[in-house]
C-alpha cells in the first residue's frame, strides 16, 4: 500500500488478542506503520512487551506514510543493510505505559529506541516533538493507547546516519560526533565554537567558524525592536518559531533542516539564552530546490550553510529597509565568520548579495519575537 515503491509484505491480526492494542492497529488507519513493524520483526517482541504491561504508540495515519515521508529516506529505511534504523525509528514511536491525553504535561520521556521525545501541550494542542496529536485516544485498550500524529519521529541517531549517506562517505567528517543537547540555561560561545571547530579540523576545513562577535562596522545598521532583557528560550519557544516557519508556507524545508538534518534551532536557542539576538535569512523552498551537491558536500556542509544565513543582530523588515536606504550598503556580520553579508535597495526592497546572485527580501517577519527574527528571502547565499 506504499507508494513509494517500496512494497512491504502484509500483515493480519492472527495470533494477536482482537482486545490486543496491536491487534486494533491491525484494521486502522495505520497498518502502514504496523507493516513496517512486520518488515522489521517487531510484531512478535512488542507482543511479548504488551503481554507483560502496557505501551503508547505515536502513530502517524497511512495517508501520511504514503504521501507525506520522503521517498528517499523511506528507501533508506528499507535497504537490507539498514534495518536496525528501522527498528529504531519505528520502536521510538514507543512508550512503555499508557499517556492518556488527559495525562499529558510537558516533559521528556523515553522511548523503547532508548532515546527521548518531548511531549508538551503547545497553545492548547499536544505535541510530540514538533508533531501535534490529530487523533489523541484514538485506540484505547487494556494493554496500550495510540495516539494519531501527523509526523513521524525520527532519533538522532538515525538522522544523522541518514545525512551521511544522503551528502556521502565524506559527511562523516562533517557531522559533530554527538549531538548537543538542549540545555535550556545555554551553552557558552566558546564551547558552541570548539563543538564546530572540532568537526571542521577533522574534515580539514580551511573554513573559520567562531560563534563570536566582531565589532561592528560602521555605518551600523538600525537595530530590530527589543526589550533588551535577558531571555531563556525553552523547547516550546524553538517549536514555536520552527512552527512559526514550517507552517508559513513556502519554507518547509528550511525548517526540516533546522530541526531533523541539523540541530541547529537548539543551537540559535543557546545563542538566545547567552543573550545575543539573531536574525535568520530563510530561503524559500524554491531556493533551496537549487542547491547543488556540491554545495551540500562543501566543507561544513549544512551547518556551514545556515551559520552563513545567520545575522548576528535582530532585524526587522522595517529597520532592514531603513538601514539600506539611509546608508546605501550596509555589512552585516554572519554566524560563519569571518564572512559577511552585504546589503542594498533594489527596486523598493532589500537585497542580499550582489549581482545575479543575490536574494531579495521575499516574505518578511515571518516570525519576530525581539530575540529571534525569521526573514524569508529568495535565493540561497
Amino acid at each position: 500500500s506504499s507508494s513509494s515503491g517500496d512494497s512491504l509484505p502484509k500483515i493480519s491480526s492472527k495470533g494477536s488478542s482482537s482486545s490486543s492494542v496491536l491487534a486494533a492497529l491491525m484494521e486502522s488507519q495505520y497498518t502502514e506503520l504496523m507493516e513496517l513493524m512486520g518488515h522489521a520483526g517487531m510484531l512478535e517482541p512488542l507482543e511479548k512487551v504488551v503481554g507483560k504491561g502496557s505501551i503508547t504508540i505515536f502513530a502517524p495515519r497511512n495517508a501520511y506514510m504514503e504521501q507525506q515521508v520522503d521517498s528517499e529516506f523511506k528507501h533508506f529505511l528499507l535497504e537490507p543493510g539498514n534495518i536496525k534504523h528501522l527498528r529504531q525509528v519505528l520502536k521510538h514511536h514507543i512508550v512503555p505505559g499508557k499517556i492518556m491525553s488527559e495525562d499529558w504535561s510537558n516533559r521528556t520521556v523515553r522511548t523503547l529506541s532508548t532515546e527521548t521525545v518531548r511531549i508538551h501541550s503547545h497553545r492548547g494542542i499536544n505535541r510530540v516533538e514538533l508533531s501535534e496529536v490529530t487523533s489523541p485516544n484514538d485506540i484505547n485498550k487494556k494493554d496500550g493507547v495510540v495516539h494519531g500524529v501527523n509526523g513521524l519521529l525520527v532519533p538522532r541517531s538515525v538522522q544523522e546516519a541518514f545525512s551521511v549517506k544522503k551528502l556521502g562517505s565524506s559527511a562523516n567528517a562533517l557531522l559533530p560526533q554527538a549531538s548537543p543537547e538542549f540545555d535550556p540555561l545555554g551553552a557558552s560561545l566558546a564551547e558552541m565554537s570548539k563543538e564546530f571547530q572540532d568537526f571542521l579540523e577533522a574534515a580539514e576545513s580551511p573554513l573559520p567558524l567562531e560563534f563570536a562577535y566582531a565589532p561592528e562596522v560602521a555605518p551600523a545598521p538600525a537595530p530590530g525592536p527589543s526589550s533588551g532583557k535577558h531571555r531563556v528560550y525553552t523547547w516550546e519557544d524553538v517549536d514555536d518559531f520552527v512552527s512559526t516557519l514550517a507552517n508559513f508556507g513556502g519554507y518547509s524545508e528550511m525548517a526540516e533542516l533546522l530541526v531533523n538534518l541539523t540541530s541547529f534551532a537548539w543551537d540559535m536557542a543557546k545563542l538566545v539564552n547567552e543573550g545575543h539576538r539573531l536574525t535568520l535569512l530563510a530561503p524559500n523552498d524554491h531556493a533551496m530546490d537549487h542547491l547543488t551537491t556540491e554545495q551540500l558536500n562543501a566543507p561544513g556542509g549544512l551547518e556551514a550553510i545556515l551559520m552563513y544565513h545567520v545575522l548576528t543582530e535582530y532585524q526587522t523588515e522595517e529597520s532592514l529597509y531603513n538601514a539600506v536606504r539611509r546608508f546605501e550598503k550596509v555589512k552585516f556580520l554572519t554566524l560563519w565568520q569571518p564572512h559577511t553579508i552585504h546589503a542594498k535597495e533594489t527596486d523598493g526592497t532589500v537585497q542580499f548579495g550582489e549581482g545575479e546572485s543575490g536574494a531579495l527580501l521575499y516574505d518578511h517577519d515571518i516570525f519576530t519575537d525581539g530575540h529571534i527574527s525569521i526573514q524569508g528571502i529568495s535565493k540561497v547565499l
